[in-house]
């Protein structure tokens, strides 16, 4: 006998057999005992979740001279004969190939005939989705009232291109992804059935890089194991599917986690001497981000994850130390720079910089600034340069360790608006919508207890925003992290008139910009071709458009 791949010699024979999909398979069931089965199914979800054969049990089911518990016996004439797909009332249509009209006028006329033998006569069509509007049309009435002898099943991956008169005409079964678990089991089934010794550990990461397909789990099996033989190992699985080392992974944002320049370079390096893509490592970096949240936020506890055991117990120990907004914070960052990479000459090297970009961000849970702000120190003659202004005493400053202690903060008793604009910049950095807001506000009065940020009147629309109970939070949150300063923050529209001199950091941007092209326009204007060629034309230069500004004393 030929060879039989493992997703065609494991395919489900029963119900009973039959993977996830409980929803399904009950209503089936119920439909079938209580004899209330409809003429029309439509079995839609992603590829491999077992809609064919779901479908092929149930007419298997209909035919059976000895159905047992509503499932077939698996023994008569009829089910072996629609197993091996030779049954003449089972007819299984390609929708890809045979999606004309003059395909299904054909089948319109043969509904009409009685079943060979059984109660039902059953059409299959899979991939319904692929035919023609002439062929829907066509097949309408039939579909509505069709002979009490027939059954349509129909199955589709992308049911919103199925007409609604088709989908209103047939009861409608969603099928899902399975679960992790679910597909780790059933490869271990039959990897006991085959023979094959395997690890866990293997089998899950096989489960997981199926995105919830039985039939693309059974496929990669396949393949490992005519690579792996008899014993399947999770190094084998990696090596086979180009996966990064879980090792290496761990260890990266373990690095980062403890800042350990030393271990992040033995990762760096041991990353390209492996020649993994860097796409691929950035994007299970991010999922392992989001793995450590959910352990840090002891999601493990309250259900079985997607990860391991062994797994968890690692994470446990990287997130001790941090925070669920450094987590956040370095998902972000994460991400960003994944989404650079794609438009980089040098991937490696720009996953390479995104990675020690990581290892470098302060930690805010610790009390760490969100970067390291510029310290002058105080001189007599910046004493005598810097307007003086009547500030509130602040508050002494707690005692913390000596990695806090070590980090640059500004003068406590320096007058907040001074960096206000590098404040913003470098909240900007770290949550780019909340920094994009505040761009457009300024100091406008502090005492003890009150840091009162302006809005201009103009920008009134982003009261609303900037008063959201989330963004006050982070504000306070940076503030603090940034000047250990824990005052309140309000926010307040102020006039046109009130304004005076008062300007946003986006405000003091567009000035800047404005006046380096006023200066660009006055180089311009001075250059000696400009005024060669006004005297040429008798006429002056009325308007000056920078479109790539640069500096005009080199032409």
């Amino acid at each position: 006998m030929a060879y039989q791949v493992i997703a065609r010699k494991f395919r489900p024979r029963s119900f009973d057999e039959f993977v996830g999909q409980a929803h399904v398979k009950q209503t089936l069931l119920n439909a079938m005992s209580s004899d209330r089965f409809p003429h029309a199914i439509l079995f839609t979800g992603p590829r491999g979740t077992g809609k064919t054969t779901t479908a092929r049990i149930v007419a298997k089911t209909l035919l059976c001279e000895n159905p047992q518990n509503n499932n077939p016996c698996n023994k008569c004439q009829s089910c072996l004969d629609v197993a091996e797909g030779r049954h003449l009332d089972v007819i299984e249509i390609d929708g890809a190939s045979n999606n004309g009209v003059d395909q299904i006028r054909e089948l319109r006329e043969t509904v009409g005939y009685m079943p060979s033998s059984g109660k039902y006569k059953v059409y299959i069509i899979d991939e319904v989705h692929m035919l023609s509007t002439s062929a829907f049309n066509a097949l309408l009435k039939t579909l509505e009232e069709p002979p009490e002898h027939v059954i349509f099943m129909f199955a589709t991956t992308e049911v919103q291109k199925i007409p609604a008169t088709i989908l209103s005409r047939c009861q409608r079964f969603d099928f899902r992804n399975h679960t992790l678990n679910d597909i780790a089991d059933h490869l271990k089934n039959i990897c006991k059935q085959e023979g094959i010794n395997s690890e866990d550990a293997a089998l899950f990461l096989i489960a997981k890089q199926a995105k919830g397909s039985i039939r693309d789990s059974l496929t990669l099996l396949e393949q490992i194991i005519s690579f792996s033989g008899k014993n399947i190992t999770l190094q084998a699985v990696m090596d086979i599917l180009g996966l990064t080392d879980r090792h290496l992974l761990l260890s990266t944002i373990k690095a980062i986690a403890n800042k350990d320049k030393s271990q992040m370079f033995e990762a760096t390096e041991s990353f390209k001497s492996s020649g993994y893509d860097p796409t691929l490592f950035a994007e299970e970096l991010l999922e392992l981000w989001r793995n450590a949240l959910m352990v840090k936020m002891d999601c493990h506890k309250q259900g079985p994850m997607d990860i391991g055991d062994n797994e968890i117990e690692e994470l446990q120990t990287i997130v001790s130390n941090m925070g669920e907004e450094d987590i956040h914070l370095l998902f972000d960052v994460t991400l960003s720079g994944l989404q650079r990479l794609g438009y980089s000459h040098d991937p490696m090297l720009a996953l390479e910089m995104l990675l020690f970009k990581l290892l470098s961000m302060p930690r805010l849970q610790q009390g760490l600034p969100i970067a390291t702000a510029p310290v002058a120190k105080p001189t007599a003659a910046r004493a005598t340069t810097v307007p003086q202004k009547k500030t509130a005493t602040r508050p002494p400053t707690q005692k913390v360790d000596d990695n806090i202690a070590s980090a640059p903060i500004p003068v406590p008793n320096e007058p907040v608006e001074k960096t206000w604009v590098q404040f913003v910049h470098l909240v900007k950095e770290a949550n780019g919508f909340l920094g994009a807001l505040l761009e457009h506000t300024f100091i406008h009065k502090e005492d003890d207890k009150v840091v009162q940020l302006g809005l201009p009147e103009k920008m009134s629309f982003l009261l609303d925003k900037l008063q959201e109970a989330k963004n006050i939070e982070r504000t306070q949150t940076f503030l603090k992290n940034f000047w250990n300063d824990s005052r309140t923050i309000e926010i307040e529209v102020i006039s046109t008139k009130q304004l005076g001199d008062n300007l946003s950091p986006k405000a003091q941007e567009e000035q800047a910009r404005k006046t380096k092209h006023q200066k660009e326009a006055e180089t311009i204007e001075a250059h000696p071709l400009v005024k060669a060629a006004e005297e040429a034309f008798g006429d002056q230069l009325t308007r000056v458009k920078v479109t790539n500004p640069t500096n005009m004393e080199n032409h």
